[in-house]
Protein backbone atom coordinates (compact mmCIF):
# COMPACT_ATOMS: atom_id res chain seq x y z
CA UNK A 1 0.00 0.00 0.00
CA UNK A 2 1.87 3.18 -1.31
CA UNK A 3 2.18 5.73 1.35
CA UNK A 4 0.96 3.92 4.41
CA UNK A 5 3.31 3.69 7.79
CA UNK A 6 2.08 1.29 10.13
CA UNK A 7 4.13 1.13 13.44
CA UNK A 8 3.84 -0.64 16.85
CA UNK A 9 3.83 1.87 19.61
CA UNK A 10 6.06 0.19 22.87
CA UNK A 11 6.38 1.95 26.45
CA UNK A 12 9.11 1.40 28.69
CA UNK A 13 6.75 0.59 31.70
CA UNK A 14 5.91 -3.25 31.92
CA UNK A 15 2.29 -3.74 31.41
CA UNK A 16 -0.08 -6.22 29.21
CA UNK A 17 -1.55 -3.60 27.87
CA UNK A 18 1.38 -2.58 25.97
CA UNK A 19 2.33 -2.39 23.31
CA UNK A 20 -0.74 -0.81 21.97
CA UNK A 21 -0.88 -1.97 18.12
CA UNK A 22 -1.41 1.18 16.06
CA UNK A 23 -1.45 1.96 12.46
CA UNK A 24 -2.27 5.16 10.57
CA UNK A 25 -2.27 5.96 6.60
CA UNK A 26 -3.21 8.51 4.33
CA UNK A 27 -4.50 7.67 0.71
CA UNK A 28 -6.92 9.05 -1.92
CA UNK A 29 -10.37 7.64 -1.88
CA UNK A 30 -12.43 8.72 -4.75
CA UNK A 31 -10.23 11.67 -5.00
CA UNK A 32 -10.38 12.90 -1.57
CA UNK A 33 -7.30 12.91 1.09
CA UNK A 34 -8.06 10.59 3.80
CA UNK A 35 -6.60 10.25 6.88
CA UNK A 36 -6.81 6.23 8.64
CA UNK A 37 -5.81 5.42 11.98
CA UNK A 38 -6.74 2.48 14.18
CA UNK A 39 -5.34 1.88 17.41
CA UNK A 40 -6.17 -1.34 18.96
CA UNK A 41 -6.22 -1.41 23.16
CA UNK A 42 -6.46 -4.52 25.66
CA UNK A 43 -10.93 -3.82 25.71
CA UNK A 44 -11.67 -1.48 22.86
CA UNK A 45 -10.30 -0.31 19.23
CA UNK A 46 -10.51 3.40 18.14
CA UNK A 47 -11.22 3.51 14.23
CA UNK A 48 -10.78 7.10 12.55
CA UNK A 49 -11.42 8.33 8.98
CA UNK A 50 -11.18 11.60 8.18
CA UNK A 51 -11.49 13.74 5.05
CA UNK A 52 -11.87 17.05 7.46
CA UNK A 53 -9.32 16.55 9.54
CA UNK A 54 -11.36 16.42 12.91
CA UNK A 55 -12.50 13.72 14.32
CA UNK A 56 -16.12 14.49 13.27
CA UNK A 57 -19.27 12.27 14.38
CA UNK A 58 -18.58 9.35 17.20
CA UNK A 59 -20.00 6.02 18.04
CA UNK A 60 -20.04 3.00 19.90
CA UNK A 61 -20.50 -0.47 18.11
CA UNK A 62 -19.87 -3.56 20.46
CA UNK A 63 -21.34 -6.92 19.64
CA UNK A 64 -23.51 -8.45 21.36
CA UNK A 65 -23.02 -12.04 20.50
CA UNK A 66 -25.14 -14.72 17.88
CA UNK A 67 -28.61 -14.49 17.42
CA UNK A 68 -30.21 -17.12 19.75
CA UNK A 69 -29.37 -20.56 18.64
CA UNK A 70 -26.24 -19.61 16.76
CA UNK A 71 -22.66 -20.74 18.09
CA UNK A 72 -21.38 -18.39 20.63
CA UNK A 73 -17.27 -17.56 19.92
CA UNK A 74 -14.91 -18.30 22.08
CA UNK A 75 -11.56 -16.49 22.76
CA UNK A 76 -9.98 -19.18 20.61
CA UNK A 77 -12.10 -20.16 18.08
CA UNK A 78 -12.15 -19.14 14.69
CA UNK A 79 -14.19 -16.89 12.82
CA UNK A 80 -14.29 -17.08 9.05
CA UNK A 81 -13.59 -13.94 7.94
CA UNK A 82 -14.89 -14.03 4.53
CA UNK A 83 -18.27 -14.85 5.85
CA UNK A 84 -20.75 -12.35 7.52
CA UNK A 85 -20.87 -12.44 11.26
CA UNK A 86 -24.21 -13.27 12.71
CA UNK A 87 -25.39 -11.97 15.76
CA UNK A 88 -26.61 -8.51 17.35
CA UNK A 89 -24.47 -5.35 17.83
CA UNK A 90 -25.16 -2.28 19.66
CA UNK A 91 -24.70 0.55 18.57
CA UNK A 92 -24.96 4.59 19.76
CA UNK A 93 -23.43 7.76 19.24
CA UNK A 94 -21.36 9.49 21.65
CA UNK A 95 -20.70 12.92 19.95
CA UNK A 96 -22.81 13.75 16.62
CA UNK A 97 -26.41 13.66 15.12
CA UNK A 98 -27.78 10.29 17.23
CA UNK A 99 -29.54 9.53 13.91
CA UNK A 100 -27.08 9.71 11.76
CA UNK A 101 -27.52 6.19 10.05
CA UNK A 102 -24.26 6.29 8.02
CA UNK A 103 -22.59 6.96 11.26
CA UNK A 104 -24.06 3.69 12.38
CA UNK A 105 -23.52 1.39 9.08
CA UNK A 106 -20.08 2.35 9.66
CA UNK A 107 -19.66 1.63 13.28
CA UNK A 108 -21.45 -2.07 12.47
CA UNK A 109 -18.80 -2.58 9.93
CA UNK A 110 -15.90 -1.57 11.39
CA UNK A 111 -16.95 -4.00 14.47
CA UNK A 112 -17.73 -6.92 12.15
CA UNK A 113 -14.31 -6.51 10.37
CA UNK A 114 -12.48 -6.14 13.26
CA UNK A 115 -14.62 -9.18 14.80
CA UNK A 116 -13.99 -11.47 11.77
CA UNK A 117 -10.47 -10.54 10.90
CA UNK A 118 -8.73 -9.77 13.88
CA UNK A 119 -10.24 -12.00 16.74
CA UNK A 120 -11.70 -8.56 18.32
CA UNK A 121 -14.81 -10.09 19.52
CA UNK A 122 -14.62 -9.22 23.04
CA UNK A 123 -13.71 -5.51 22.71
CA UNK A 124 -15.90 -2.38 22.10
CA UNK A 125 -15.48 -0.15 18.39
CA UNK A 126 -15.29 3.62 18.78
CA UNK A 127 -15.54 4.62 15.11
CA UNK A 128 -14.94 8.32 14.11
CA UNK A 129 -16.03 9.49 11.34
CA UNK A 130 -15.56 13.28 9.59
CA UNK A 131 -16.52 13.10 5.81
CA UNK A 132 -16.05 15.58 3.44
CA UNK A 133 -19.51 17.44 3.01
CA UNK A 134 -20.45 16.53 -0.04
CA UNK A 135 -19.96 12.43 0.19
CA UNK A 136 -21.79 12.73 3.56
CA UNK A 137 -24.84 10.72 2.27
CA UNK A 138 -22.79 8.47 -0.62
CA UNK A 139 -22.71 4.86 0.09
CA UNK A 140 -20.88 3.83 -2.71
CA UNK A 141 -18.38 6.72 -0.98
CA UNK A 142 -18.30 4.66 2.00
CA UNK A 143 -17.99 1.54 1.12
CA UNK A 144 -14.91 2.63 -0.84
CA UNK A 145 -13.75 4.07 2.73
CA UNK A 146 -14.57 1.04 4.42
CA UNK A 147 -12.65 -1.17 2.15
CA UNK A 148 -9.57 0.76 2.03
CA UNK A 149 -9.69 1.10 6.00
CA UNK A 150 -9.94 -2.91 5.79
CA UNK A 151 -6.75 -3.27 3.87
CA UNK A 152 -4.57 -2.11 6.74
CA UNK A 153 -2.52 -4.79 8.13
CA UNK A 154 -3.36 -3.83 11.75
CA UNK A 155 -6.60 -6.48 11.09
CA UNK A 156 -4.44 -9.54 11.20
Amino acid sequence: MAGASETAMASSASSRTFPLKTADFCAQVDGVDTHFAVTIYSNSVLALITQTGTLGSIAEAQWDGPLPGGAPLRADSAVDADRPLGGCFSVRTLLGASDDALLHVCAQQVASHGIRRGGLHDRRFIVCLGLAKQRRSDAAHLRALLDRAFESSIWG
